[in-house]
């Protein structure tokens, strides 16, 4: 069998790097080898966390991230796999004639200060409506009720990068379903499924001639993604939401599924 290639061999990259986060071997998955690997990254252990009002920022080498908190219930998770942060999809355009528009237009949240406790193997980010967890061993995160008790999401490892795309890998709830994506020709609920972020061009079943990098889960929560890169969200066991740039920037939404799609 000839070598992977494109998507497929990004698959392969996650899989291995699961694989590694939950202690199995490599042939467990069927995960290829280590030449593989060195083909890709993801953050490694977390060796330094600052607070500067709004804003954490979040040293794991080789990643730089940084996590702005907008309200109690909206914030931010900005990684740069370099330390150089980007925002192509709200910077002027290069050239003339580009389209202008931007994918974030509303900027005046109040912002909050989160309140920051080290709880041994993680860090938890507490605000009157969530906690977020940043685990220290190997980045990763998971976002939890206030109480700490109650999960929403939980990355199986933090966000995975091989120079073509950048993907957040999450695990999936027993009965948890998915929605939105813009159009998506045909489909209501998106679980088992896999929905591309781009522009199709095709009106029919299966097209999807007007998407949106934005969707809500019915254990809520929801994702806007901070690109216009053409991405794709494959929401299986476990979750894998990429899109094709060397970067990873999502805003995050929590409340009920009504609140989730008011606020946004």
């Amino acid at each position: 069998m000839g070598p992977l290639r494109g998507q497929q061999r990004h698959r392969w990259f996650v899989a291995l790097l699961i694989a590694a986060a939950l202690g199995l071997p490599a042939t467990a998955r069927g995960a290829p080898g280590p030449s593989l690997a060195s083909r890709g990254a993801s953050p490694g252990p977390v060796t330094g966390l600052a607070v500067r009002g709004s804003t954490v920022d979040v040293a794991a080498l080789p990643g730089q991230v940084q996590i702005v908190f907008y309200a109690d219930d909206v914030f931010r998770i900005w990684l740069s796999p370099d330390g150089n942060f980007t925002d192509p999809a709200n910077s002027p355009p290069e050239r003339d004639g580009a389209p202008a528009a931007d994918v974030v237009v509303k900027h005046d949240y109040p912002g909050v200060t989160p309140q920051v406790t080290d709880a041994g193997a993680y860090y938890r980010l507490t605000t009157r409506s969530l906690a977020l967890r940043i685990y220290k061993a190997r980045l990763r995160f998971a976002l939890y009720r206030p109480d700490d008790q109650t999960v929403i999401w939980e990355e199986a490892v933090g966000p995975v990068w091989d120079g073509r795309e950048t993907t957040q890998v999450l695990v999936r709830g027993a009965k948890e379903q998915f929605f939105g994506g813009g159009m998506q020709n045909g489909r209501l609920s998106h679980r088992e499924q896999t929905i591309k972020v781009s522009v199709s061009y095709d009106w029919n079943e299966g097209g999807n001639p007007n998407s949106v990098p934005f969707y809500v889960s019915s254990a809520g929560y929801g994702v806007l993604r901070n690109t216009l890169t053409p991405g794709s969200y494959s929401f299986t066991t476990p979750v894998l939401t990429s899109h094709e740039e060397h970067r990873f920037d999502a805003y995050y939404f929590v409340g009920g599924l009504k609140h989730v799609i008011d606020r946004s």
